[in-house]
């Protein structure tokens, strides 16, 4: 994290562990997690991906259509290894003729060096830029209406972006929500002006709103586990099936194709006030065994004293099973609803 910028929000009220904001002093005004709030998002870390060969560069490493993006249009995108599973899953948008990559921290310096084995002779210049460009998350209504009135007319449909003078703003799956990047001289004024209506909070906030959005972030524990699919990750515009080969495409593509899924992505509430980490497994028992069935993609508590989770579980079981948390004797896992159908993506490839 940029030291001014940690800095500033120390002063703010910041409680910080190992780099994450997890917290403020005044916390308890997150009543809860559908109301306005602003997080700081320095637990991504920002790579940078520019030279005359960039796009080309790019398209044969990346699940999506790189040549799709432009200083208006961002993209969910993945990493996969020769075996078609993700290393890591991110947004990218651009900026004049350089492309931003945000990627969990923990994975950032991993990637770096993947993609630097891959430039050989072409044109291409990258690195981690995560102190040039920093990063907060702002949710809720009456924030996308001050946060309009700041700057000017935002995007309109999900991962569109807004070029303003000192910020880039990109709409994000879900109701109001936004992800604002700005230099370190500029990001305080935007978070003082924007504080006037939001409520600051921890970091969990924002993954938790991702688990409602249903959508997955990879991390260290989970990366190289699961195909994109697995993850949902076609459904929220983060695969392209017409574009040229990339590392792991056959894998993906004949899945897509002449495969059917037998895993999918779930949210779902866990009876618990404990937080399961990432690659956790969720269990069935039957008369005959316990076997698994499922892992944690993500999980976060709610404010209802329970926990709201993303897990990849097998279909069958998904629909039919009584699902535990690690054992038979572990929590209570009940599946809900996600914000877009996995039927009709079924059907579509039926």
């Amino acid at each position: 994290m940029h030291p001014d910028w940690q800095t500033f929000l120390s002063a703010a009220g910041a409680i910080f562990n190992h780099g994450r904001v997890v917290d403020f002093n005044d916390s308890d005004k997150v009543a809860d997690q559908l109301c306005d709030i602003i997080c700081d998002l320095s637990h991504y870390a920002l790579l940078a991906v520019q030279g005359d060969d960039a796009v080309t560069f790019l398209q044969g490493q990346l699940t999506n259509d790189v040549t799709k993006i432009d200083n208006q249009h961002s993209q969910l995108n993945a990493y996969c290894n020769n075996k078609g599973r993700m290393l890591a899953n991110f947004r990218v948008f651009r900026n004049d003729g350089t492309y931003f990559i945000s990627v969990p921290q923990e994975l950032a310096e991993a990637m770096l060096i993947k993609l630097q084995q891959y430039v050989l002779r072409s044109q291409v210049m990258m690195g981690n830029v995560s102190d040039a460009l920093l990063r907060i998350g702002i949710n809720g209504k009456k924030s996308e209406k001050a946060l309009s009135e700041y700057l000017g007319a935002l995007p309109i449909n999900t991962d569109e972006v807004a070029q303003f003078e000192t910020a880039i703003v990109i709409r994000c799956a879900g109701e109001h929500r936004f992800e604002l990047y700005a230099t370190p001289e500029t990001m305080p004024t935007h978070w003082q002006t924007l504080t006037e209506t939001a409520t600051p909070a921890g970091a969990s906030e924002w993954e938790l709103l991702n688990i409602r959005a249903g959508i997955p972030v990879i991390t260290a524990i989970t990366s190289e586990a699961f195909v994109p699919q697995m993850a949902n990750m076609e459904l929220i515009n983060g695969v392209s099936f017409n574009k040229g080969c990339y590392t792991g495409q056959e894998i993906v593509a004949r899945m897509h194709y002449l495969g059917k899924l037998k895993k999918r992505m779930y949210r779902i509430s866990i009876d618990s006030t404990m937080l399961p980490s990432a690659g956790t497994k969720i269990s069935e028992s039957s008369a005959r065994a316990t076997q698994d069935v499922g892992t944690i993609v993500s999980a976060q508590l709610a404010k209802n004293g329970m926990v709201e989770a993303l897990a990849v579980i097998q279909n069958k079981n998904a629909k039919e099973g009584k699902l535990k948390l690690g054992s038979p004797d572990g929590a209570d896992v009940t599946v809900l609803e996600l914000p877009y159908s996995l039927e009709s993506a079924e059907q579509a490839i039926s």
